[in-house]
């Protein structure tokens, strides 16, 4: 899974910033809002709480995506890991 930062905007109004991303899975299913989630946490710097993936989009049998992600500096989200876990056990 490739993803790439098409645009950001800042938001100081809600304190937070929105991001447009690409995400190229060749040979894989579209990733699940909770795969983002960590991904973009680890490569943003911050915390999964703080990242909410608003959207992701795909047409049929595309292996590119584009997601709508919301980066907030205070709020928090739900991580969508531990949902996973549960389902799991």
């Amino acid at each position: 899974m490739k993803v790439s930062f098409v645009a950001e905007k800042t938001n100081e109004i809600f304190g937070r910033k929105e991001v447009e991303v690409q995400i190229e899975h060749t040979k894989a299913a579209t990733p699940s809002k909770a795969v983002l989630q960590q991904y973009i946490s680890k490569e943003s710097s911050k915390e999964p709480e703080c990242v909410e993936i608003m959207s992701i989009m795909s047409g049929k049998g595309n292996t590119v995506s584009k997601s709508v992600v919301y980066l907030w500096n205070d709020k928090k989200t739900e991580d969508l890991s531990k949902k996973i876990e549960k389902k799991a056990e």
